[in-house]
């Protein structure tokens, strides 16, 4: 995992500013010239995303049956990953299955 992440890191910061504002898994893999998702990448993400060295901020975009987009708020990405909870944010209405329609992003921290 260390070496992903090194590597990972080294080509994040080569990467103009606006490329670091919506940074995808695929993002990563293109990133890593890998053309599958591993534990191992999983892992250095994960390590990028939530350790005192993180470099990237978790976010989430809801895509609604309709195919609208709904970019979600710091605390509704946060009660979806620890409760499978989403609350539509036009209906009000409680999502089925949401995280099944929520699209994982990240952002490259602007403190780092």
């Amino acid at each position: 995992m260390a070496d992903v992440c090194l590597t990972l890191t080294k080509r994040l910061f080569c990467l103009s500013p606006s490329e670091t504002k919506f940074l995808t898994f695929t993002s990563f893999m293109n990133l890593i010239n890998t053309d599958s998702l591993d534990n191992e990448l999983l892992a250095a993400v994960n390590f990028l995303s939530s350790s005192e060295f993180a470099i990237l901020e978790p976010h989430g975009l809801f895509v609604d049956e309709s195919g609208d987009e709904f970019q979600l708020s710091t605390e509704e990405f946060d009660l979806l990953l620890s409760s499978n909870e989403l609350v539509h944010p036009n209906t009000g209405q409680l999502v089925s299955n949401p995280k099944g329609m929520v699209c994982p992003f990240f952002v490259m921290s602007l403190d780092s």
